[in-house]
């Protein structure tokens, strides 16, 4: 079968043809083993509404090597989980003095970002530790975090918040702010660094921008949208 599926489907529909023509065992059986090769909804989402107090979570994230589920809830601790069987592998308390907003894993995945209100706690995705607390946004900006992403050589985040048309990069080894990406009188929904490190999207009220890594006067590239960007991928 090809990667997008379709000779999959193709041959789950000419299956269940053949065994509508003529049911014998022979159709049958072939039926079930391409019955058995459709995706299954993985186990970890049974185990979601149990991982957050029956509560939808607020926010969720995969680790980078597809193995464990970061999940948070309104209430509740940070639950780990893993992806194949839905068991739980880890659960860290964090201070909760608000709403979390966001999860994300660092590349290497030995950190996780999770939005903690105005501030942003810094996670050892291994212990629980909270290892440092960033400000989500410059003083006088009073939002919460909203956004996270990590640059794939892990060394940089970028971090943005609810009502604020202001970026911060950090650099992840010190933990210090390295640029301030001013977007404008919006707020930034959202931030995605390229899979190259060349670009960094943001996305606000008004359309996507485009700014190239390190250069961060003026976006290189702006595409307005009908309505607001919350979420970016690159492909």
């Amino acid at each position: 079968f090809d990667d997008s599926g379709e000779g999959l489907v193709q041959a789950t529909l000419l299956s269940v043809a053949s065994v509508r023509h003529a049911r014998t065992v022979d159709a049958q059986i072939l039926l079930m083993r391409v019955l058995g090769l459709l995706p299954k909804v993985p186990l970890w989402r049974k185990s979601v509404a149990g991982a957050t107090s029956g509560h939808r979570p607020t926010a969720l994230t995969v680790s980078p090597d597809g193995t464990r589920i970061a999940i948070v809830g309104r209430s509740g601790p940070l639950q780990l989980l893993d992806t194949r069987t839905g068991q739980r592998v880890g659960s860290f308390d964090v201070p909760r003095n608000a709403p979390m907003t966001m999860l994300a894993f660092s590349p290497d995945g030995a950190f996780l970002v999770l939005g903690c209100g105005l501030q942003a706690c810094v996670i050892d995705a291994a212990s629980g530790q909270l290892l440092t607390r960033l400000p989500g946004a410059p003083p006088g900006h009073r939002g919460m975090v909203w956004s996270a992403s990590f640059s794939p050589d892990g060394k940089s985040v970028a971090l943005s918040s609810y009502g604020s048309g202001e970026v911060l990069v950090y650099d992840v080894g010190t933990w210090q702010t390295t640029a301030t990406i001013h977007v404008g009188g919006t707020t930034v929904f959202c931030v995605a660094f390229s899979p190259h490190e060349e670009w960094l999207a943001t996305g606000d009220t008004f359309g996507l921008r485009l700014w190239r890594v390190g250069s961060y006067q003026a976006p290189a590239a702006y595409v307005r949208a009908t309505g607001q960007v919350w979420s970016i991928a690159f492909r």
